[in-house]
């Protein structure tokens, strides 16, 4: 039996067999662990804390928008250090969102604590760049400034 099944992958063009190796190559690298979890906490600039519901789905979404939005934050002139705390509503945004799935809950207030905070034009930069990321009001946006 195992003889068979050498001589038809042997028997096999090579282009067939390169096909397949490709494939299992592409199978363990979906498979392996990134690490991406151990670096909020120890690596980069920002922190990120958040609040949502008890879905897996909604905290990993939440978790990668106050990511994201840390990181961008932290880019901005005269932005140091940044800390990023959003609420998630159940209200389920669709349609003529960029997630046209419709299925992920909607950004309703978030709290940027930022070294600069207290610098009216800068807390200004950040307001609106939150305001145009998240389509929400400027009343749900806190903008403070973070403790040395």
């Amino acid at each position: 039996m195992k003889q068979e099944i050498f001589k038809k992958i042997f028997s096999m063009k090579k282009e067939a067999l390169a096909v397949i190796f490709l494939g299992g190559v592409l199978l363990l690298v979906i498979a392996m662990p990134t690490g991406k979890g151990k670096q909020g906490a120890s690596g980069g600039g920002f922190n990120y804390t958040g609040i949502s519901g008890n879905s897996c789905v909604s905290t990993e979404y939440e978790r990668q928008l106050g990511k994201e939005l840390a990181e961008i934050l932290e880019q901005m002139e005269g932005v140091g250090a940044v800390k990023v705390m959003l609420t998630l509503s159940e209200k389920k945004e669709g349609g003529s969102s960029f997630y046209e799935s419709g299925n992920l809950p909607k950004v309703s207030g978030v709290l940027v604590v930022a070294q600069g905070g207290e610098n009216p034009g800068i807390k200004q930069k950040i307001l609106e760049a939150v305001e145009a990321l998240f389509q929400i009001e400027s009343h749900k946006i806190s903008i403070v400034k973070k403790k040395p």
